[in-house]
């Protein structure tokens, strides 16, 4: 599966690709396990390596960790051996006990930071990051006293600690980057990247427009987004997670075979910008990613893109809508798995499996939607930035298994075209609607659960719509061979 994706990225750059096919095992898998941290320091900065290699080599990195950012200013590929690892983060060894907290010898640096945070907290705006044997501590307000699992800052940004740091590895992050590329043509193969205080709406690994590559590596543990990709850059088989805003911001032209989960560590706002993943202005092809348990959306394009496939992916357990696409134009969703997203405050068909919101020229068709809060969404709104005609939206030979036992207050939609303003959403010229629609409840009908220009209750009704054309019922039966052939849950 990777020689095949390192093929399709190499033809997408002009063949810059090519020799890296003979670095990737034929049996490596799509989607990579995690993989144990490494634990042996760099006895030097490993940035000379990538200084003394000729533009088009091959720099490999050793299997220790590099406490640096790196640098590279050639086309080159730096692989990782087994066990090579960046940190954004420093070892801090020096600490004075003051009562039942520890206070560090050092101060943290001052550190960019802005943001909407989800009600309730400022966590979003706390860049500053310290880890105890590996695990995250819980950051506190300046000048709050931290206990076991916590930490805080004093008023010169010293790090005061909820417990003895005696006997441990105290790790506190001082870098906003792991590597900073400055031409096109390089690729990142098999590296382990963790710690970084950068900003949201930045990545700590981020192309700066330039086409880079990046290939089964394992990214986590940033204040902003793991992964930022503004130009033509290409995102296979990695494992992203644990970013403090998104997993990854933007991604290149092609994603493929990712694991994308639990991100949004920070609490920044849905609504704002968080999640597994958001692009904007993008032309992308998004094919057999695993996206799961972020807090907020999982697949999110919002911002005018265009001519974006998302083909094969499986979207599951995110607090928001799994696949969101939002004020943008010929999109493509097919073949995706998708359940058990949107169970967190979802109102008004927001929390769908698959949500098309005030976006035109749209393809939604032969998806598995199942357990979420909604089922399928399309929605037109009055928007300044949205496309000036909300038409041609087809939703097609989708399957969509549902529950009326939803844990909100309100009814769960199976397929609902939501209008809240006098727009074309209905209007036959707008050639919106949809065709041979499967649905699954466990109990008889009568709740509303599906819209068409208003809400609609039988199948029946709805099936007479342009939005519900040969809708129908599955039996039992059919509803649990499709869910069993597709590997998702029997039941919510």
């Amino acid at each position: 599966m990777v020689r095949r994706l390192v093929a399709l990225a190499g033809a997408a750059l002009g063949g810059a690709l090519l020799t890296l096919a003979a670095l990737t095992p034929p049996t490596a898998p799509s989607v990579p396990p995690p993989r144990e941290i490494a634990t042996v320091e760099c006895p030097a900065s490993v940035q000379p390596l990538i200084d003394a290699a000729a533009p088009g080599g091959v720099v490999t990195l050793p299997a220790c960790v590099a406490r640096e950012t790196l640098h590279v200013d050639k086309a080159v590929t730096l692989l990782g051996a087994p066990g090579a690892e960046i940190r954004g983060s420093d070892v801090w060894s020096e600490w004075q006990r003051d009562g039942e907290t520890w206070t560090s010898g050092r101060s943290v640096p001052a550190l960019a930071a802005h943001g909407s945070c989800r009600e309730g907290t400022s966590r979003c705006l706390w860049p500053e990051q310290v880890f105890l044997d590996g695990v995250p501590l819980l950051q506190l307000a300046v000048g709050d006293r931290p206990a076991r699992g916590q930490f805080g800052l004093d008023r010169d940004r010293h790090v005061v600690l909820g417990q003895d740091p005696a006997g441990h590895l105290v790790e506190v992050s001082v870098r906003t980057r792991w590597i900073v590329p400055t031409v096109d043509g390089i690729t990142i193969v098999g590296l382990r990247m963790r710690h970084a205080t950068n900003d949201a709406q930045e990545g700590a690994i981020t192309d700066d427009g330039h086409a880079v590559t990046i290939i089964d590596c394992v990214m986590s543990d940033t204040h902003g987004a793991v992964v930022s990709m503004t130009g033509p850059g290409i995102l296979i088989g990695n494992d992203i997670f644990r970013g403090g805003q998104l997993g990854v911001h933007k991604g290149g032209s092609i994603i493929e075979g990712n694991r994308i989960h639990e991100n949004n560590t920070e609490d920044f706002s849905w609504g704002w910008e968080a999640g597994g993943l958001k692009s904007v202005l993008s032309d992308q092809l998004v094919v057999g990613n695993e996206v799961f348990d972020n807090n907020g959306p999982g697949l999110w394009w919002d911002g005018a893109a265009s001519n974006v496939r998302l083909l094969d992916n499986r979207v599951h357990d995110n607090a928001a809508a799994g696949i969101v696409y939002e004020i943008s134009t010929d999109g493509q969703i097919e073949g995706n798995a998708v359940w058990r997203n949107g169970n967190e405050d979802a109102e008004w068909g927001w929390g769908a499996g698959i949500l098309v919101s005030s976006s035109a020229a749209v393809q939604v068709s032969d998806n598995i939607v199942a357990w979420n809060a909604d089922g399928i969404s399309v929605i037109s709104q009055q928007r300044d930035d949205a496309p000036a005609e909300i038409a041609n939206v087809r939703v097609e030979r989708n399957t969509i298994v549902g529950s009326d036992r939803s844990p909100l207050p309100r009814q769960n939609y199976g397929l609902a075209w939501l209008e809240d303003w006098p727009g074309r959403l209905f209007d036959p010229a707008s050639a919106n609607g949809g065709d041979d629609n499967a649905f699954w409840y466990g109990t008889p009908e009568g709740p509303t659960r599906f819209a068409w220009d208003g809400d609609l209750a039988p199948l029946s009704a709805f099936a007479t719509t342009p939005g519900g054309r040969a809708s129908r019922y599955l039996s039992d039966v059919e509803k649990e061979a499709i869910l069993a052939d597709a590997g998702l849950p029997p039941a919510p």
